[in-house]
């Protein structure tokens, strides 16, 4: 057996055990913290693989589809750029439908009245209610101190009332919230999955010894932290006693991804007597390039704004938001200085 076809056997085994691990360790990790996968420990974790995924996306699939397609002869056009740009624009459409399957939509009727084309007058009408409830206040408060002492008739009734709406209105709440959270984890799954294929794919065909290294130490570097991410977002999704098959299933999909991928390379590139030819490398290039584009919305588009936003920043302290960008950079620093040695 040829030294590179153990490589890729050994490399299949190590990148399974690598996913496991990565997408059982939030789960762990839950247990044993005081605010369970909602822990800023946990978050600032997975900033830290969010880094590894953004330098995996840029410094090293970016580069390999352009030195793919330079080699295919094919250097007069930025292929590599067109192609990360429209895998990107893909993934937000996927993410748009989904959208409106899972929480529906307006129809033309009524998108045409919510609509408010004059800021001026929202700006007015409040203004309008906050002096009118500036003269009313001291109105109520007299009326409503006189009102404790006297019965009002169908008062409990009202109360009754409110209470139900409002225990509507929290369960509506948590409704969008978990759906909202189910639709990150597809999105996040959907890309994490083709990229794994896709790499595996690329790995599993390579045949020269130190590039077959290179991509397996590049591989195993960021499967682990791919993994923590999605265990996360299932965890987010789903809560930790909740949709346990949904999160099985899409967990192990994800680790057996890669290794399909590569047994795929392995066959493919066992089935052909040369691998260097410019078809090859073509796909080979243009896949990769996906890859990258759909790696770079997950990180940028659902992994990033659930930590770099308003709410998120004003519940935590200084310390804390230091913390998370300093991850975010360590990541994205020690991903990228691999690029040295692959």
């Amino acid at each position: 057996m040829e030294e590179s076809l153990v490589i890729r056997v050994v490399g299949l085994f190590a990148i399974f055990l690598i996913g496991i691990v990565g997408v059982t360790l939030p789960f762990i990790l839950s247990k044993y913290t005081p605010n369970g996968v909602y822990d800023w420990r946990i978050h600032a974790a997975a900033l830290f693989g969010a880094g590894v995924l953004a330098s995996a996306s840029l410094v090293h699939l970016f580069q390999d589809a352009v030195e793919g397609f330079q080699d295919a002869g094919e250097d007069g056009y930025p292929y590599t750029g067109l192609i990360v740009l429209f895998s990107a624009l893909l993934m937000l459409g996927i993410e748009t439908a989904a959208t409106m399957v899972l929480y529906g939509n307006a129809s033309a009727a009524d998108a045409e009245r919510n609509i408010k084309p004059h800021a001026c007058m929202d700006l007015e009408h409040s203004q309008h209610n906050t002096e009118l409830a500036d003269v009313t206040q001291s109105s109520s408060e007299n009326l409503l101190d006189n009102s404790k002492s006297v019965p009002v008739p169908g008062e409990e009734k009202s109360r009754d009332a409110e209470d139900g709406k409002a225990d509507i209105e929290r369960n509506s709440s948590k409704v969008k919230k978990e759906k909202k959270g189910l639709l990150s984890l597809v999105i996040l799954s959907l890309a994490l999955y083709i990229h794994s294929v896709i790499l595996g794919f690329s790995f599993g065909a390579q045949t020269d010894d130190s590039a077959t290294v290179g991509l397996l130490i590049a591989i195993v570097a960021h499967k682990g932290f791919a993994g923590f991410a999605l265990g996360v977002s299932a965890l987010e999704a789903f809560g930790e006693g909740r949709g346990l098959k949904a999160k099985l299933l899409s967990l192990c999909v994800f680790v057996f991804a890669t290794p399909v991928g590569i047994a795929a390379g392995i066959g493919y590139e066992e089935s052909v007597d040369d691998t260097n030819t410019r078809s090859y490398q073509l796909t080979t290039s243009v896949l990769t390039a996906i890859s990258s584009g759909m790696l770079l919305y997950i990180v940028f588009m659902e992994m990033l704004p659930k930590t770099f936003n308003v709410d998120f920043i004003s519940r935590h302290s200084t310390f804390q938001n230091l913390v998370f960008l300093a991850m975010l950079i360590l990541g994205a620093g020690l991903m990228s200085m691999l690029a040295i040695w692959t």
